[in-house]
């Protein structure tokens, strides 16, 4: 018997990982990577991150998987901002939660004529300019985003980030088919994952100050691997040329790679000049 339940536990698994791996998305990242992923879907720092003109010229520039911030209003409509606050980002004050859907008609994104995206708005543009969108949903209940983005047609242009089991646990619930992101801290985390899974595509985000052995463990895994260059080796790069990204990312081998600089990091990794 017990057997018998190893056999029907590894088949279960085999049969989880060639669901995973028929999704549009792992397919492209398979056949395409390593990906470089636009930050705030900016294609440079410095750029109105999060907005619909940042989507525009990162895809035009090739960058064609861009992260982005979803926020709720007061009356539970989903807006594209990182802070909690409108300050840093926009014409207007205080916390995004305190405005109505009608008050923020009226704001606009420092330094443009553009509106406070809505993310019924941002769905429509990544359909029509075939944007795959790396959400980081802060605070909103899952279901309510992936009800929206299922509304609009997008459930294979989208990858889902999530930063804890529980949150990762509210996607897997949901038994929709997206890709999700998982935190990935230990081996342990790989194991229960691969679990819990039971065929949800899934990417594995490991923080780019993690053990260089922990990225192999994944690799071994057969998960795609996904982490970020941001802050300290953007700046490094940004300061000595972009060839400091090699050290870092020829180690690491990376599927998909969130950076500050993506139309800088995209030539780089077209010359291969990152392949170990």
């Amino acid at each position: 018997m017990k057997k018998k339940n190893i056999l029907l536990l590894c088949l279960g698994l085999s049969y989880s990982l060639f669901l995973h791996a028929q999704h549009p998305i792992i397919q492209k990242v398979k056949s395409d990577g390593p990906v470089v992923v636009a930050h705030r879907a900016a294609p440079y720092l410095g750029f109105t991150e999060n907005s619909l003109a940042a989507m525009t010229m990162a895809v035009e520039s090739g960058i064609w998987m861009q992260e982005m911030d979803l926020m709720e209003s007061q009356d539970g409509r989903l807006y594209l901002l990182h802070d909690q606050t409108l300050d840093r980002t926009t014409t207007h004050q205080g916390a995004i939660n305190t405005y109505s859907s009608a008050d923020l008609e009226k704001v606009r994104l420092l330094g443009t004529d553009e509106k406070l995206p809505d993310f019924a708005s941002v769905l429509r543009h990544a359909k029509v300019k075939g944007i795959t969108l790396m959400l980081d949903v802060k605070h909103a209940p899952l279901a309510k985003v992936m009800k929206e983005v299922q509304e609009q047609g997008m459930m294979q242009q989208v990858l889902l980030l999530t930063f804890s089991k529980e949150r990762a646990q509210e996607a897997l619930d949901l038994k929709m088919t997206f890709v999700l992101s998982v935190l990935i801290n230990d081996e342990t985390d790989i194991r229960h994952y691969r679990q819990a899974a039971q065929g949800q595509a899934l990417v594995a985000y490991i923080n780019q100050n993690a053990p260089v052995n922990l990225f192999q463990s994944v690799r071994a895994s057969g998960l795609p691997i996904l982490t970020d260059v941001l802050n300290k080796v953007d700046n490094t790069a940004e300061q000595l040329g972009g060839e400091h990204y090699t050290g870092f990312l020829s180690v690491r081998n990376p599927d998909l790679v969130v950076t500050d600089y993506p139309i800088k990091l995209l030539p780089l990794l077209h010359s291969r000049t990152l392949v170990p």
